[in-house]
């Protein structure tokens, strides 16, 4: 008798949604525009930076907590320092992601707040199973923010 085995598959993203946006506009007026449309607080925060050889990108970064028990958001560029940060089959020029669950309504209402934004071409959902190149962003990106939250303690708990 053949023994089965149990196989535990643990997403690491799991309650993680991920939008592909490409647009003419500049980092900090998308955010803008998603802020005013969206009711969010995207701030800017430290540029996540990428080592290549001896090259050194930084590709803008926003973020916004809701609070407790809420999403979280964030806005990364995926071009800086002419630079590309992921290569995608077409063309992506911002991710947002969103992390905790979100109904598919709230989705909805999202991608299409951001389609009406004057000078976005395409804003679309990306499936993490069929893009794994973007589990490495994902994991630094959540160093990236664990680092910014650090320091900000340091510099809270020094005032």
């Amino acid at each position: 008798m053949a023994t089965r085995k149990n196989i535990l598959k643990v997403d690491p993203f799991e309650d993680l949604r991920v939008f592909g946006i490409a647009t003419t506009k500049r980092d900090y007026v998308l955010a803008w525009h998603m802020n005013e449309k969206l009711g969010l607080d995207l701030k800017r925060l430290d540029n996540l930076r990428q080592e290549e050889g001896e090259d050194t990108s930084g590709f803008s970064f926003y973020f916004y907590d809701e609070g407790e028990n809420q999403n979280t958001f964030n806005l990364l560029s995926n071009n800086g320092d002419g630079q590309i940060l992921l290569k995608m089959p077409a063309r992506i020029d911002f991710f947002l992601i969103i992390r905790n669950p979100v109904s598919e309504t709230r989705i909805a209402t999202i991608i299409n707040t951001i389609r009406n934004i004057s000078g976005v071409l395409l804003a679309f959902e990306l499936e993490l199973a069929k893009h794994k190149q973007l589990d490495t962003i994902l994991e630094e990106l959540e160093f990236h923010e664990m680092s910014i939250q650090k320091k900000q303690q340091r510099k809270h708990h020094r005032n």
